[in-house]
């Protein structure tokens, strides 16, 4: 009997379940989305007129020639059209039909307002679904349909890069550099466009003005723009480093829907204010005497010294504070061992002036011989439109001459050419010469140098008006062409010479002879090198600007470079490193064979874009290789230039 009653319960629920299932059966939720099918989309707390879609299978087994659903919405959700709380509408096929067939999909849509106190999460509507099968048999269903609203996306913004601008070109800041413009590339990461973007840069207490504001009119979803900051000012006590600044946005952006969010985001900038370049004096020419060139004896009062420095490095230098620290049995004539001076004059790139230094005592007890005075020259560089005060170290080499000798030394200088020049490993036909003076009673003639020069100089000449004689209290010169091996490290040296002669030719001739030790110093050539700049970064060929896309073949990237410096950059090649994305079809061009100061030229590239490059601003990276040829020194020099192109939508 228990196995009769078991085996009929069992046959009851199997009856049960089939009639469930004819019942849930009769029409199949398929899908519930947000906007359109091609775009669906996401609802969000606010939304307004968001399109929602139903689709729905008809598994009744009957052709419908009409269907109608009416939605019952959930509180806070309200139809668009009405503002009622239940909205209805017609189903219809994906080709508009109205009529239905038998396990065909119906669409049903609505336009829903969601109040904005709504919090996301899925909310239930009720789906009452009315229709009219071909038989003229009317029937209804009921569905329950979930809702999503979502959290209303946050946008990220990211800084990408920041740089510093003078009169439209890029520049690095220094303590005192005024009227600077700072560009900011805020990269915007999110999916939408942000607009009516406001800008407020808080700068660090070293910058003035504190506070700056900027202001863009839209960034694109995915890209990136630059906000612009003028006017800013370095003050002079700052110290070199990297500085935090702080950059807050506020923004507007729209999500689907007509959701309108205003956002405010704040993001740290790093601002570096470079350590002062040095000025680049060279030492040309050192000489006691004001004007006339004179001899130094232990025992000297009251003499001056005058050395002569040239301006090789990039920029014009005025307000000369210059200190001469004397060795040790040098004195001034006020006491101490340290002369300042200050000289109101400005020097050009490659113009050079004379520092006088008086006053200067010579202790008795001093050996003849070579000396080394420190000079320490604290100047302004005229850097755009900014004086930066930079300070540069140098080695005076100074002679004392001994008191017994005819002859003595008073002068050294090196040439290149007619040009006053220093000494450098590699320098070929440079020319040192040294100034003599004959404090004798006689006349000297048949003057025969002979010269002890240090391991890696080599000499290919000797001449100059002392190899003829040199008349009584008179000044003559003798000529030393040299080179110098690139072995050579930088440094002091000593150029031991001695000179036999003939005192008092034709009356009572006397064989005679001067022993010096000249003190020279070989610069490091690391420290000369030219100013190229880039001036012009383009897409396309020619004159006009081209737009490049994702997918673009065969473009050409043209760069054009400019020499502001003061050397002559020989076979300036370029070469073109690009980030992923970039294939680089001709990397390497030849800019010029010879660039001149103040003279630009252009180099080609040639690039396809991968076409799943994303649109936005990309750094790229053009190296430069030339040669410089200084004082008869061939210096092989690299740099490294960055700059911004765009791949555009």
């Amino acid at each position: 009997m228990q196995r009769v009653l078991a085996i009929m319960l069992l046959c009851l629920l199997i009856i049960a379940i089939i009639d469930l299932a004819t019942v849930s059966a009769e029409f199949t939720l398929i899908n519930v989305y947000w906007g359109t099918y091609n775009n669906p989309q996401k609802a969000h707390p606010g939304s307004r007129n968001a399109q929602l879609n139903i689709e729905i299978r008809n598994d009744l087994g009957l052709d419908l020639v009409s269907v109608v659903g009416c939605l019952k919405l959930p509180q806070g959700f309200h139809s668009s059209i009405t503002g009622d709380n239940v909205t209805c509408t017609t189903g219809f096929t994906e080709g508009g039909r109205g009529y239905i067939e038998s396990g065909e999909v119906f669409r049903l849509t609505y336009y829903i307002d969601i109040g904005s106190y709504v919090e996301p999460g899925t909310y239930y509507a009720e789906l009452n679904i009315s229709y009219i099968s071909q038989d003229t048999e009317e029937g209804w269903y009921e569905l329950h349909i979930p809702l999503t609203v979502s959290q209303i996306p946050s946008i990220e913004l990211e800084v990408v890069d920041s740089y510093w601008i003078y009169a439209g070109t890029q520049t690095v800041p220094y303590p005192g550099s005024t009227d600077l413009t700072l560009a900011i590339v805020v990269k915007n990461l999110g999916n939408e466009n942000i607009t009516d973007v406001r800008a407020i840069l808080e700068l660090p207490e070293v910058f003035e003005p504190s506070t700056l504001r900027s202001y863009l009119p839209i960034i694109p979803s995915k890209s990136s723009a630059q906000l612009v900051f003028s006017g800013i000012s370095v003050k002079r006590n700052a110290s070199p480093g990297v500085y935090g600044a702080l950059l807050r946005v506020n923004f507007t952006y729209t999500v689907y829907s007509q959701v309108t969010v205003e956002d405010q985001q704040s993001l740290d900038v790093k601002l570096e204010v470079s350590k002062s370049p040095e000025p680049g004096l060279r030492i040309v020419r050192v000489q006691w005497g004001s004007t006339t060139p004179q001899p130094a004896y232990p025992g000297a009062r009251n003499l001056a010294l005058l050395v002569e420095i040239e301006n090789l490095g990039n920029y014009p230098i005025t307000a000369i504070d210059a200190t001469l620290e004397l060795p040790r049995g040098f004195t001034y004539i006020y006491g101490g061992s340290t002369i300042d001076i200050h000289r109101d004059v400005t020097i050009g790139i490659g113009g050079s002036t004379t520092l006088l230094f008086p006053g200067i005592y010579i202790s008795q007890d001093i050996e003849p011989g070579a000396y080394i005075a420190k000079l320490r020259v604290n100047c302004s560089l005229i850097i755009d439109t900014s004086q930066i005060r930079s300070v540069q170290e140098l080695e005076v080499p100074i002679i004392v001459s001994g008191i017994e000798p005819n002859l003595s030394i008073i002068y050294i200088q090196w040439r290149y050419g007619t040009q006053p020049a220093v000494p450098l490993p590699g320098s070929r036909n440079l020319v040192l010469e040294i100034g003599i003076a004959n404090h004798g009673e006689h006349s000297i003639a048949s003057v025969v140098p002979e010269i002890s020069l240090p391991k890696g100089f080599r000499l290919l000449n000797v001449g100059g008006s002392c190899i003829g004689g040199c008349a009584r209290a008179s000044v003559c010169n003798l000529l030393l062409t040299l080179n110098i091996s690139n072995s050579i490290e930088p440094g002091n040296y000593v150029i031991n010479l001695v000179l036999r002669y003939i005192a008092n030719p034709g009356n009572g001739e006397v064989l005679d002879k001067a022993l010096f030790a000249i003190p020279i110093h070989i610069d490091n050539p690391d420290l000369y090198d030219t100013k190229l700049e880039l001036i012009k970064v383009k897409w396309g060929p020619g004159l006009g600007p081209q737009v490049v896309y994702p997918g673009s073949r065969h473009v050409a990237l043209q760069v054009a470079i400019i020499n502001h410096g003061i050397y002559t950059a020989q076979g300036v090649v370029v070469e073109l490193e690009a980030p992923e994305g970039f294939k680089i079809i001709i990397s390497k061009d030849t800019c010029s064979a010879s660039l001149l100061p103040g003279t630009s030229c252009t180099a080609t590239f040639y690039v396809d874009i991968d076409l799943n490059t994303t649109p936005n601003i990309y750094e790229v990276i053009i190296n430069t290789h030339y040669f410089l040829d200084v004082y008869g020194a061939y210096l092989e020099r690299s740099k490294t230039l960055k700059t911004l192109i765009e791949i555009s939508k």
